[in-house]
């Protein structure tokens, strides 16, 4: 089953460095920690490639039609141990496998390449899931590059 959460982008590809920018910080954006979702349920879906994607005129270097997204992902405060999955958000699984684990109260961080989702309205979208049973945690995504065709 977790087999199927996986989706294959062709090549060759091309991967394009951008400035570190930090995408999504749930201790400073007023949404709060991820709630735990156990092995089913939900996902929180960031579409990374829209040109408004920051406030103030800051520019979104990461387009609409990229392919995969390179970031870091960090947890941290969370309330008990779990693990975070990210994977490309038009994905009806959620994968088995983990991108980054923690204990309770730990900060933890790890680089991952994950594929955008494939067109339509999630385009360059990634859906992160707290596989958590029992405890919420902060989420901090920097992306530092992207794939393209």
């Amino acid at each position: 089953e977790g087999a199927a959460a996986v989706q294959a982008v062709s090549g060759p590809l091309t991967l394009h460095t951008i400035s570190p920018q930090r995408y999504v910080d749930t201790r400073f954006d007023g949404g709060g920690p991820f709630p735990p979702q156990g092995s089913t349920g939900g996902a929180f879906i960031f579409d990374f490639g829209l040109p408004d994607y920051f406030e103030g005129g800051v520019p979104n270097e990461v387009p609409p039609d990229a392919l995969a997204v390179t970031f870091n992902v960090t947890v941290t405060s969370g309330t008990s141990g779990g693990n975070l999955r990210a994977f490309p958000a038009d994905s009806a699984v959620i994968p088995l496998v983990a991108n980054v684990n923690w204990s309770t109260g730990q900060t933890v961080g790890n680089f991952a390449i994950v594929a955008a989702a494939s067109g339509g309205d999630f385009s360059t979208s990634v859906a992160f899931h707290n596989a958590s049973t029992r405890g919420s945690v902060h989420v901090i995504v920097d992306i530092f590059g992207y794939f393209s065709s």
